[in-house]
């Protein structure tokens, strides 16, 4: 699945609630499972489960690929859904430095992307 930078930065600075909303998501479709006309209109939110689950793995597949330790873990502090505040408190860094690591981050998870797709062509 390909993603931009934007997305990359929502998905990383949002998985926290993505995850909160794949639970509460699942556990109303599965209520909704004894009643068909419940499930007809729960149809999209499956849709939409199944987009976010991707969105999830995604991330937890290529957040590895970071090797730099400081940006390794800025990003999953960000995952945790801890602010950028606090992480700019816990590691003494600056707003622009921390924006830096976190773009760092998600340049790494672009640049495989790029390289994985010229190795397949």
């Amino acid at each position: 699945m390909k993603y931009c930078r934007d997305d990359l930065f929502f998905i990383i600075t949002n998985y926290r609630w993505i995850k909160e909303t794949i639970i509460q998501s699942e556990k109303l479709i599965e209520h909704s499972k004894s009643s068909s006309f419940l499930m007809k209109m729960n149809e999209n939110k499956i849709d939409e489960v199944n987009e976010l689950k991707a969105k999830i793995k995604y991330i937890d597949e290529h957040v590895e690929l970071i090797t730099d330790a400081k940006t390794y873990w800025i990003i999953n502090l960000l995952m945790e859904g801890t602010s950028k505040i606090k992480i700019r408190r816990i590691m003494r860094i600056s707003h622009e430095t921390l924006m830096k690591k976190i773009d760092e981050g998600i340049e790494i998870i672009l640049m495989y992307e790029r390289e994985y797709k010229q190795v397949a062509k």
